[in-house]
């Protein structure tokens, strides 16, 4: 796991994510830094992701759905804050 926490940490500061990000904060992230670090992931992919219009867990679900991660992310996965498994995922 660490390693994993190091690359997404290191590309996080690669591509000038700007929020204060540390690996303690990404082991252990609050609400409010996960949903900002999946924001910015996933505003790489679509600038309008979590544009207001859509309840943000349901928006990370569909994200998921159709960019054909393997395995699929439910709502209330992301509502419990089920951050290694979404990490894991978004990991590049």
């Amino acid at each position: 796991m660490n390693a994993s926490i190091r690359s997404l940490l290191n590309f996080l500061i690669a591509h000038n994510y700007d929020s204060t990000i540390s690996p303690k904060i990404l082991a252990r992230p609050s609400s409010k830094d996960f949903n900002n670090i999946v924001t910015f992931l996933l505003r790489m992919v679509d600038p309008n992701f979590n544009d207001g219009t859509v309840k943000f867990e349901d928006e990370v679900s569909m994200a998921f759905k159709v960019s054909h991660v393997q395995g699929e992310v439910k709502s209330k996965e992301v509502e419990k804050k089920k951050c290694p498994s979404l990490f894991f995922c978004l990991n590049f």
